[in-house]
């Protein structure tokens, strides 16, 4: 329960690496262990570098095409005169730039740079919300395991217990004082204790497996037991105090508590942005081309008397306009699609507004019934400490049974 309160309320502020002040640390060192091997870890990282590539791309694309092209030519001509074959042999070289730069282009490319910046914003807010995930559940799987050791404890005390009273009552029974039926009710204890232990003791290796299958590493053959009350885990520092910043940060904006609302706002900003892209679809696309070609062929050919050969340069400045006709017809159901686009991650991002509005009241209920709980535990703890203590002053004095 504690573990569900944490990821709803307090999930944005869970670093993605654990660093605290203790370095031997086990259980700080198991999660980072996990995280540099888990495959969902390693496949979100490759996913943030690929949407990074494609920022830097779109910034490339604002630079000029530049095109380099050469060759060179060799013909040869064969010929039968007065009878004898002859062959004429002659090269050409070549070699041309171009530069084309478009001046105007619906502003794509400016876009595109936005939609890129906006799309590396959403994959780093999912990298760290998935490392955030990861955190909290490899501690909750650990919280579980150490539930059950606990358990197992319990039972194997409570085993002890029920041999005991078992052997007891066999004695009583051949005695004389007590009948079959009691000792019988005390072999059926021993044997549900048993079962029980034998189911706790599965659950233990299910949840080490869970806990291994996660980890993804094999530096661990057992897992260490750690107590998590004496540990006090780094999320519980302050814990209360973060959890009145919450609610004070849920009443002005629900986006700093939760990051899916952040990614599902930033993916509107996306869905708008290609729309406005779209729109501009009727607008003709205005390009500037630069070229100088070089001609090598004439080197190789005897220039004139007093004359020297030089290469032949050509070289020319086109401005050019490009209009698909057929975009009258296309752009407006691109356009249609693109402002359904836009209509889906606008409702996409309400929903989200409204089920985190939920959550968060949920959870600042759930905790406020969770701090009741544990206090309530607590006295009763105490209550229970003065009550042993109490027993066995009262046995020590002889006036109760063991």
């Amino acid at each position: 329960m504690l573990i569900k309160v944490v990821a709803l309320l307090g999930l944005s502020s869970i670093p993605t690496q654990l660093c605290l002040a203790d370095s031997e640390d086990q259980l700080v060192e198991i999660v980072n262990e996990g995280l540099r091997n888990a495959y969902d870890i390693k496949s979100q990282q490759l996913k943030l570098e690929q949407s990074r590539n494609l920022l830097k791309n779109s910034y490339y694309n604002l630079l000029p095409k530049v095109t380099l092209s050469g060759g060179r030519t060799i013909t040869t001509t064969e010929s039968q005169p007065s009878g004898y074959i002859q062959a004429d042999t002659t090269a050409q070289s070549s070699a041309s730039a171009a530069a084309s730069w478009t001046l105007f282009d619906n502003y794509q490319s400016i876009r595109n740079i936005q939609t890129s910046e906006a799309t590396y914003e959403v994959t780093q807010k999912q990298t760290r919300k998935q490392v955030q995930s990861y955190i909290l559940n490899l501690l909750n799987l650990y919280l579980q395991y150490q539930l059950l050791l606990s358990q197992k404890i319990t039972l194997e005390d409570s085993l002890k217990q029920n041999k005991w009273t078992q052997e007891e009552s066999a004695a009583l029974v051949a005695a004389g004082a007590r009948t079959k039926l009691d000792s019988m009710d005390a072999e059926i204890a021993v044997v549900t204790t048993e079962r029980d232990l034998l189911e706790l003791n599965n659950s233990i290796d299910s949840s080490e497996r869970n806990i291994f299958a996660i980890l993804n590493s094999d530096r661990y053959k057992k897992l260490p037991v750690i107590d998590l009350i004496k540990l006090k885990p780094f999320y519980m520092k302050d814990f209360d105090k973060r959890i009145s910043s919450i609610r004070e940060q849920a009443k002005r904006d629900l986006e700093s508590v939760n990051p899916d609302l952040q990614i599902a706002h930033r993916q509107l900003d996306i869905s708008l942005m290609n729309l406005k892209q779209t729109k501009l679809g009727y607008w003709p696309s205005t390009n500037l081309v630069l070229s100088h070609s070089v001609d090598l062929s004439n080197l190789v050919q005897a220039p004139a008397v007093g004359m020297s050969a030089l290469p032949l340069n050509t070289s020319s400045i086109q401005l050019q306009f490009s209009w698909q006709l057929w975009d009258w017809w296309i752009t407006p159901r691109n356009i249609d699609n693109a402002q359904k686009d836009y209509e889906i991650s606008r409702f996409q991002y309400k929903q989200a507004l409204l089920q985190t509005n939920s959550d968060v009241q949920n959870s600042i209920d759930a905790y406020d019934v969770l701090e009741k709980s544990i206090y309530a535990s607590n006295l009763a703890l105490d209550k229970a400490k003065i009550q042993m203590s109490y027993s066995r002053e009262m046995f020590r004095l002889g006036r109760i049974t063991l």
